[in-house]
């Protein structure tokens, strides 16, 4: 219903109603999953041009959409420029999200050195960063790297859950198979 939302957006002003950072991030976001770049980066330039500054959701959302259409590197650059940023510092979403890319792309090099990032950066890795690294491990069968990194993240102050305890049993039963 994407269609339907963007209809509702633009009627907002025919009463008068000038769409809040809520409202565009809600939008950004939805288009983001679509893929719709250049409508993304349209609606960026009318936000700011309406006075309006992107927060760290919008800028997180933006970083989603580069992961989603493959660009990577643009990831990487809007993530550096987040990092150095003195009102913009990314959080442990931001970086989840450039993990969760790397691991769909079998990328555990990349994946693994943005995790070096998060703690660098003032962030504490969470719940889900521990969640993505397992899943990846355990689809390939690697259960003990699977316990290895909940060992790890366990260490590192992150309360596993009982997802990632199935997780970690799942990839354990996978390398078993073989």
């Amino acid at each position: 219903m994407l269609q339907k939302a963007l209809s509702i957006f633009q009627e907002m002003y025919l009463y008068n109603c000038k769409p809040d950072i809520i409202c565009y991030n809600i939008i950004i976001d939805k288009l983001g999953e679509a893929g719709e770049e250049g409508r993304v980066q349209k609606l960026w330039s009318k936000m700011q041009s309406e006075g309006i500054q992107p927060d760290l959701m919008c800028y997180s959302l933006l970083l989603k959409l580069f992961c989603v259409t493959n660009k990577m590197d643009d990831a990487l650059l809007l993530l550096r420029y987040m990092e150095t940023s003195t009102s913009i510092q990314p959080n442990t979403y931001a970086y989840n999200t450039i993990i969760k890319a790397y691991l769909d792309c079998r990328q555990i090099k990349e994946a693994l050195g943005t995790f070096g990032r998060i703690e660098i950066w003032g962030c504490d890795p969470d719940l889900c960063c521990l969640n993505l690294f397992a899943m990846y491990y355990s689809e390939l069968g690697q259960g003990f790297k699977v316990y290895m990194f909940l060992e790890r993240m366990i260490r590192r102050g992150v309360k596993a859950s009982d997802t990632s305890f199935s997780i970690c049993i799942r990839g354990s039963y996978e390398a078993r198979k073989d």
